[in-house]
């Protein structure tokens, strides 16, 4: 893993935190949630990504991990940023459900 992604990552820790904060809700848990999902989805795309250039050039081992950090972060970020829409989503759906049953209560 390059310095790069790991800047990307901690990027992607306040990126969740922050969320997490605005809503109200498991500050810890939604900051790993967020980290888990670049991180895998990098290590997924990083492994497609090598295979496919080591079958495209015919080579066993075709793995500079700066070349391939520059197409695969943004893939990654993409990846994590539908994740933190979905959940920015559910969040909001969540608030809106509490506050139409709270009608009438005092």
């Amino acid at each position: 893993m390059n310095p790069i992604s790991i800047i990307f990552c901690l990027f992607v820790i306040r990126m969740f935190f922050s969320l997490a904060k605005k809503y109200n809700k498991y500050l810890f848990l939604y900051s790993i949630l967020g980290l888990l999902s670049f991180l895998l989805s990098y290590y997924f795309l990083y492994v497609i990504s090598v295979s496919l250039f080591s079958f495209a050039f015919d080579k066993l081992s075709f793995s500079n991990e700066i070349v391939m950090g520059c197409f695969i972060i943004p893939l990654a970020l993409l990846i994590s940023g539908i994740y933190y829409k979905f959940l920015e989503r559910k969040f909001k759906k969540l608030i809106k459900d509490s506050k139409i049953s709270d009608i009438g209560k005092v």
